[in-house]
């Protein structure tokens, strides 16, 4: 799925360059738009808009909703606090409508935070630095550490290689993405291979890989 969105945006960014020239780069984030615009039905873009609006709702349905529940399952329930099932839904519920208020508050008050927000998890690169993990974990020698490990200099990468502050700003013009996942990568291997004696019995992954999800 990544490496299908990875390339939909290259081929945009190409043709959307090819088009408009070096004038679209102080427009980057709107090259699907001026495309859809220019070349396309009224109704088209209309369709595709819809389309866009209708998936970040799908994908903000999920995140929130994924969000409660591990605030739910993970910290209340494990902090001792004594809650029936029902309650443990109830309180998800109320985390979820938190949340939302949280988000809607933002978005009226201060929409620029969230412009940044989703760049930084779009175009700044955070969503492809997961990519480094999921191309090694079907590995059975990759730890949990080494994946911890790996995201986490991911994301130190994305600042040292995307602040312009930092000495490696656009390092040889590669984008701060690709850095992240290629320290990511490496990190993951050097990781995994010191704390290679706490990786998960096979055992183990048999047992979950078992488990029924119906």
């Amino acid at each position: 799925r990544q490496l299908i969105t990875l390339t939909c945006g290259f081929t945009i960014a190409v043709a959307a360059r090819g088009v408009y020239g070096d004038t679209i780069l102080k427009q980057a984030d709107l090259a699907l738009l001026f495309l859809l615009r220019d070349f396309t039905p009224p109704i088209f873009l209309g369709i595709m808009c819809a389309g866009a609006l209708a998936a970040m709702q799908s994908s903000l349905d999920g995140q929130v909703h994924g969000l409660a529940t591990m605030l739910t399952n993970e910290f209340v329930s494990k902090m001792g606090v004594k809650i029936s099932p029902k309650g443990m839904v109830n309180l998800t519920r109320v985390l979820v409508l938190v949340l939302l208020a949280f988000g809607l508050t933002f978005a009226l008050v201060a929409p620029e935070y969230l412009l940044y927000l989703g760049g930084l998890a779009a175009a700044f690169g955070t969503i492809l630095i997961f990519l480094g993990v999921a191309i090694l974990v079907p590995l059975r020698w990759i730890t949990k550490w080494g994946a911890i490990a790996g995201l986490i200099v991911a994301i130190v990468s994305l600042f040292v290689f995307g602040m312009k502050f930092s000495p490696l700003y656009n390092w040889h013009g590669i984008h701060l993405s690709a850095w992240a996942v290629i320290w990511e990568l490496i990190t993951v291997v050097i990781v995994s291979l010191i704390t290679y004696k706490t990786r998960v019995p096979k055992s183990k992954v048999k047992e979950v890989k078992e488990i029924p999800w119906h």
